[in-house]
């Protein structure tokens, strides 16, 4: 009679065990994934940010900060050429 009571308990430990299993098998998983994402870095297809230091990247001159188009009058422009007419610096 034991024998019969103690069979559910088993399936119970089992089912147990089995469902840590996979709990520990989703967080390896996860982990691994993180690292890759990690290591890869960010994203391929990133816009990085161009000259944004104190000095030219093309030609090292210290950099101007801001400056006029005296073609359109747009101020604040801050590359080589205007933003609003193409007006070269």
């Amino acid at each position: 009679m034991q024998e019969i009571r103690q069979m559910p308990a088993l399936r119970e430990v089992s089912l147990v065990r089995r469902m840590c299993r996979f709990k520990i098998q989703q967080t390896m998983l996860y982990l691994l994934r993180k690292r890759e994402r990690q290591r890869i870095g960010p994203a391929r297809n990133a816009v990085i940010p161009h000259n944004t230091g104190k000095f030219c990247s093309e030609c090292g001159e210290a950099r101007a900060d801001k400056w006029d188009c005296p073609e359109c009058g747009h101020t604040g422009n801050v590359g080589k050429f205007c933003p609003e007419c193409g007006h070269k610096k």
